[in-house]
């Protein structure tokens, strides 16, 4: 009988282990392996493939450059087994390695492996991995493939203008899906905070631009902040400077509504702020899903 090969070199109950290799060739297996953590240097045998007690992978909230895994235990397992994992894009040859999984504890409001595959490409198809090992049961294949998030596209050419003196606020509220709103170069002053509740669609955002991130800005000295309550929205390419207090926040997302959904954030330069997001709202606390924040300076406060 023929054995999947592997060597494991760490298991998913420590944070700071060494990567694991895996080879699952069909080759013969050695005697025993050693496995780290749990019984520390115990050998383990390599033991046929069984049915283990875990769920199926699951993919949880997207992100573009990483996959962030959850692997239920359905059952009982040794107390030291542990979960490793390999991964390749799709049509691809060579596997990679990634960070184990982590075993959660037995007290968590779930049981099972958690943990992330890093350094991805953005809107790209992954083949996923988790070789579980159960020392006085087996192994365990289970096989996934997964979707990175897909960056917002560029903005395009701008559908309407603003320039500096201009009213913002009722120039905002006639947004509609798909409208590309560029703040002219030149200091915009915010006498009071401007609220953002319309919506784009999947798809098919709102995009709120400055001309460039340097030469338009937002002056909210008086302590103005950005009120964004709509979903499918990105925010892009202009400075934003604050009053200097501490309480002052550039973004505050969900702030009049139960949840937002949506919101990229990218490019933008603030100073004299205490907080650069801040999410609020919501009966059972702040409810924001699906934000990117990325490419970014914020400085906090002088």
């Amino acid at each position: 009988m023929k054995r999947r090969d592997f060597l494991v070199g760490a298991t998913g109950i420590v944070t700071s282990v060494p990567m694991a290799r895996i080879a699952l060739a069909e080759l013969p297996c050695p005697p025993t392996l050693r496995a780290q953590g749990g019984t520390a240097g115990a050998a383990v045998a390599c033991g046929d493939p069984a049915t283990l007690p875990v769920g199926n992978l699951i993919q949880e909230a997207l992100t573009p450059e990483q996959i962030a895994l959850f692997l239920p235990i359905t059952g009982t397992l040794t107390s030291n087994s542990f979960a490793t994992v390999r991964y390749r894009l799709v049509g691809s040859a060579g596997w990679k390695t990634a960070h184990p999984l982590l075993r959660l504890a037995e007290s968590a409001p779930e049981r099972g492996f958690a943990g992330s595959i890093f350094d991805l490409q953005a809107d790209a198809a992954y083949e996923v991995e988790v070789l579980v090992t159960d020392p006085a049961e087996g192994t365990q294949v289970i096989a996934e493939t997964f979707r990175t998030r897909v960056l917002p596209r560029p903005s395009g050419n701008a559908t309407l203008t603003a320039s500096p003196g201009d009213n913002l606020q009722p120039i905002i509220d006639g947004l509609r899906p798909g409208d590309v709103l560029e703040l002219d170069s030149g200091t915009h002053s915010l006498s009071s905070s401007m609220s953002v509740g319309v919506s784009g669609e999947e798809g098919n955002p709102i995009y709120i631009r400055g001309a460039n991130r340097t030469g338009t800005l937002l002056d909210a000295t008086s302590g103005a902040q950005i009120l964004v309550s709509g979903d499918h929205l990105v925010f892009e390419d202009f400075s934003f400077e604050g009053g200097g207090a501490n309480g002052q926040r550039v973004f505050v997302l969900s702030s009049n509504r139960e949840s937002v959904s949506d919101i990229t954030i990218r490019g933008i330069r603030s100073k004299n702020t205490g907080r650069a997001v801040h999410t609020a709202g919501g009966t059972s606390g702040s409810n924001a899903h699906n934000i990117l924040v990325y490419n970014n300076e914020f400085l906090g406060v002088a």
